[in-house]
């Protein structure tokens, strides 16, 4: 009966120790975040440079490449020129329907001192310079 306390008792001793151990805070959670956030930025600024490289146009696995056939340009009537030079296009016009430009601040100017929990109503005039 004696041995079966022992036992039990070191099995409890082991099964704490473990407990304790596992709970004790690691020395890897105290990283430096700068070093973190440059070492993120400076991955996806190679990634975009990798990207720039390749000029080639390189097909999706899986989909057929695009072929021209002959049977695709007009035998008879007006010929159509299928080609066209974008320096010739005439320039997309940029429409802004909904478009505004800060004018000034209305009720509070900014730098404005509140007291804490303070309600308050804050406006600013626009001027619409949209289409709409």
């Amino acid at each position: 009966m004696r041995t079966k306390k022992n036992t039990l008792s070191l099995f409890i001793i082991f099964m704490l120790t473990v407990q304790l151990a596992c709970s004790l805070p690691s020395r890897s959670g105290n990283t430096d975040t700068a070093a973190t956030l440059n070492a993120l930025y400076t991955a996806a600024a190679q990634t975009v440079s990798a990207g720039a490289g390749a000029n080639s146009f390189t097909a999706t696995p899986g989909l057929p490449i695009p072929t021209a056939t002959n049977n695709t340009i007009p035998t008879s009537g007006p010929i159509i020129s299928t080609a066209t030079s974008f320096s010739t296009l005439p320039p997309v016009p940029i429409v802004r329907c909904d478009a505004a430009q800060f004018v000034e601040d209305v009720s509070i100017k900014d730098g404005s001192v509140l007291e804490r929990g303070a309600s308050f109503t804050k406006i600013w005039r626009l001027k619409n310079t949209g289409n709409c």
